[in-house]
């Protein structure tokens, strides 16, 4: 069955609901035939999107300890080996590029919105969530793609202080440090804009 209507405006966000979302995220990562389908695509884009404005609204509006925030840290099953897995399949879809795009875009939103010092940050920093991200190989002949990660990136770089950049750098891989490893290939691109965010990252 597809996911039923969501009501629109801020009365509809509920833990319940987030963490329907994920679940929904959860079942297409399992089985990514699934996003064959258009229509499950589209789906999985608008509860990308819903995902990222419930926890924005959480964090601007509940605090930290908003209940939003709590329901998607304690979500079972977990939602980012979720998103991680989605994130690796979206290329069995031929909206492969907006899912992307959202993802990315989901991801940017959280990021930009969650204080470094927050239990929704600190939880994305969690199994190396946002190195796998930027390090993942995205098609970036898609602009709006290059431009999403190109903002995230940046915005992930300003989120790094002492005490969270250990949880950036893993030794134990041959691409410690993807924040900046994946930026610089972009040092040179003809795009202005996207040098300067390159250079500010």
């Amino acid at each position: 069955q597809g996911q039923r209507p969501v009501q629109e405006g801020t009365e509809s966000f509920t833990p319940q609901l987030l963490q329907k979302l994920c679940s929904v995220v959860a079942g297409v990562a399992q089985n990514p035939a699934d996003l064959a389908d258009d229509k499950k695509a589209n789906e999985v884009i608008s509860v990308l999107q819903r995902i990222g404005e419930m926890l924005v609204w959480g964090v601007n509006v509940q605090g930290d300890m908003s209940p939003l925030v709590d329901a998607f840290i304690t979500a079972s099953p977990p939602p980012l080996p979720n998103l991680r897995e989605l994130l690796m399949k979206t290329h069995m879809s031929r909206l492969k590029s907006r899912i992307d795009c959202q993802l990315l875009q989901t991801t940017h939103v959280i990021v930009q919105n969650a204080p470094p010092e927050s239990a929704l940050f600190n939880y994305l920093l969690s199994g190396w969530f946002l190195n796998k991200v930027v390090a993942h190989s995205f098609e970036f002949s898609d602009e709006d793609v290059m431009a999403t990660f190109i903002t995230t990136v940046n915005d992930i770089a300003k989120k790094l202080n002492e005490q969270n950049f250990p949880l950036f750098f893993d030794q134990s891989s041959s691409n410690s440090f993807p924040l900046f490893s994946e930026a610089v290939k972009f040092f040179h691109h003809p795009n202005e804009q996207i040098r300067a965010n390159v250079i500010s990252t």
